[in-house]
C-alpha cells in the first residue's frame, strides 16, 4: 500500500476509534500507536487518545504507526477490521466445519498471550498538507534489542493482510479526495 492524499481528507478520529474498538480485547494500549523519530521508537501508552495525531506529524522524521493485524494469540491474528484469521493444524481440525471452527475462535480469544510481540499495521508519514499512507511491521522491544518499525513494501506479511488493509483504511478516507 502507498496512498497520499490531503491531510484533512482523512478521517482520524473514525479511524482511531473503530481500530481501537475492534483491536480493545486484544492489544494493549501501547500497541494500538507508536510514534517513530528517526529510528528511535516510542510507545503512547494510553495518551494517544488526547493527542493530535496529525499534529504529532508535523515534527520533521515522524511517523507514526498505527496496528491492523496483531499476532498475540496462539492459533490467530486479530484484525483492527473487526475479524480473526485462525492458524491451526490441518490435523486438529476441519476448517470446513463450522462448529469446529467457531469453537477454535473462542479457544483462541480465551486463551490470548497478554505479552504481544508484535504487529502488521499502517505507517503515516506527513509531508506538508499530504498524508503518506504505506505499511509496517511493528517488534517490540526485549532485552536484547529496542523496539523497531521496519516497512513492509514487498513482504510477505503483505499477501496476507494487504488486500484487507487497502479495504479498511478505504473506509476513513472522505470522498472529496477521489
Amino acid at each position: 500500500m502507498n496512498r497520499s492524499l490531503p491531510l484533512e481528507y482523512f478521517d482520524w478520529d473514525s479511524f482511531l476509534d473503530e481500530t481501537l474498538k475492534n483491536l480493545q480485547t486484544i492489544a494493549t494500549d501501547d500497541l494500538l500507536v507508536a510514534k517513530q523519530v528517526d529510528e528511535a521508537v516510542s510507545f503512547y501508552k494510553s495518551g494517544w487518545l488526547n493527542k493530535d495525531l496529525a499534529e504529532e506529524l508535523a515534527t520533521p522524521d515522524t511517523r507514526l504507526f498505527v496496528s491492523f493485524a496483531i499476532d498475540n494469540l496462539d492459533n490467530a491474528v486479530v484484525l483492527a477490521d473487526g475479524t480473526t484469521m485462525i492458524y491451526s493444524d490441518p490435523n486438529d481440525m476441519s476448517l470446513d466445519d463450522e462448529a469446529e471452527l467457531e469453537d477454535a475462535q473462542d479457544h483462541a480469544e480465551k486463551d490470548m498471550i497478554h505479552t504481544p510481540s508484535e504487529a502488521v499495521g499502517y505507517l503515516f508519514k506527513r509531508r506538508g498538507e499530504q498524508l503518506l499512507i504505506t505499511t509496517g511491521w511493528l517488534v517490540r522491544q526485549s532485552d536484547n534489542c529496542p523496539a523497531m518499525i521496519k516497512d513492509l513494501a514487498n513482504h510477505e506479511e503483505l499477501d496476507l493482510y494487504g488486500y484487507a488493509m487497502e479495504r479498511y483504511i478505504e473506509q476513513f478516507i472522505l470522498e472529496a479526495s477521489t
